[in-house]
């Protein structure tokens, strides 16, 4: 073998090593995060799978409501053990919407045989990503969820009718937003949990539907008062699955 040809056959060797050992590390650092946790989302009323277009009963209001959209986001979805946190998941926001079932279903890749026991994530989109402006992904503008740049993003949208609000064909529309004060409409959820590979949340709407929702502040569509008196509200419709 002439020398030229040994200097060859050595740095092909070298190159070749240099791959595998660099893809070994990414098979180790698939590895060490390749735990996962299913986070499904799911809506009801008065205890029952909500469908779109399908008529409920709310005795409190004693009339039926019909809901044809909804959709919010969730961010900085965060898991913890006690107090201490454990990870994060990496897409920071995810939009959830109920006309795409496929939405409604998340899977939060974690590091492996992580521990934890509850989960935190936001209901909204924060002020330091609205200031950015409109942005692709789940935070595309394509998805109907975006004023503009300065009223920035629906945190949480939630249309349908009911034969009690006086509005245009029955109609309410809550598209609940705003980020800067004082109408901050971001809100924070804690919820504790027995660990496992899914976590299901339910939505428990019809604690929304009051009688001032319905006859007073049936359309909310932009940062206000009234607003943030909604979004107020949406912590407490969040709960885990038994």
């Amino acid at each position: 073998m002439s020398n030229f040809s040994g200097k060859l056959f050595i740095a092909f060797v070298l190159v070749s090593i240099n791959v595998i050992g660099q893809n070994l590390q990414n098979d180790l650092l698939v590895d060490d995060f390749h735990s996962s946790i299913e986070l499904k989302f799911r809506p009801e009323i008065n205890r029952t799978p909500l469908v779109l277009n399908q008529s409920y009963y709310i005795p409190e209001l004693k009339d039926s409501i019909t809901i044809r959209k909804l959709k919010f986001y969730v961010s900085n979805i965060s898991f913890y053990q006690s107090e201490e946190f454990i990870a994060q998941a990496e897409q920071r926001y995810f939009l959830f919407d109920l006309e795409d079932k496929k939405s409604m279903d998340r899977s939060i890749v974690l590091p492996n045989n992580a521990e934890f026991d509850n989960v935190k994530f936001n209901i909204g989109v924060d002020s330091t990503t609205q200031m950015k402006g409109a942005q692709g992904g789940d935070l595309d503008p394509m998805h109907g969820m975006y004023w503009s740049w300065q009223s920035g993003y629906v945190n949480f949208k939630l249309e349908g009718s009911a034969k009690s609000c006086p509005g245009r064909n029955h109609v309410f529309q809550f598209h609940i937003g705003g980020f800067q004060a004082p109408y901050n409409s971001l809100q924070n959820v804690h919820l504790s949990f027995d660990q496992k590979d899914e976590l299901i949340i339910m939505l428990s709407l019809d604690t929304l539907f009051t009688q001032a929702n319905i006859t007073q502040d049936y359309k909310v569509m932009s940062p206000s008062e009234r607003a943030i008196g909604f979004a107020d509200q949406l912590p407490q419709i969040f709960n885990v699955k038994p």
